[in-house]
C-alpha cells in the first residue's frame, strides 16, 4: 500500500489534515454525549464550531504553504536532473560523433 509521499502528498498535510478531521469528529460526539439543555449545547457547538473552524482554516494555510514548499523543491530537483540528463546525452552523442 502506498504512503501519503508516494501519492504526492506531503506528510506534513497528511498529518495535519487527519488530524483536523479527528478533533472535528471527537468534538461533534463529545458534545453529543454532554449532559446539558438543547438551547446550551446549541450555543456551545456554535461557538466551539466557530473556534475551531478559525484553526482549521489556521491549519489548512500552513499545510497549503508547506505543499507549495514541497512543490517548489520539486521543481528545483526536478531541473537538476533534467540538466544532468541533458549532459549525459550531449557527452554520449559527442562520443557517438567520434566513432
Amino acid at each position: 500500500m502506498a504512503n501519503a509521499e508516494e501519492k504526492g502528498y506531503s506528510s506534513g498535510l497528511a498529518v495535519g489534515l487527519g488530524f483536523s478531521l479527528g478533533l472535528i469528529i471527537g468534538l461533534a460526539i463529545g458534545m453529543l454525549y454532554a449532559p446539558k439543555p438543547g438551547k446550551e449545547l446549541r450555543e456551545e457547538i456554535k461557538t466551539k464550531g466557530s473556534e475551531y473552524f478559525e484553526k482549521g482554516k489556521e491549519s489548512w494555510q500552513v499545510a497549503l504553504e508547506k505543499a507549495k514548499e514541497g512543490i517548489e523543491t520539486g521543481k528545483v530537483k526536478i531541473e537538476e536532473i533534467s540538466k544532468k540528463l541533458k549532459e549525459s546525452t550531449s557527452k554520449i552523442e559527442e562520443q557517438l560523433e567520434k566513432e
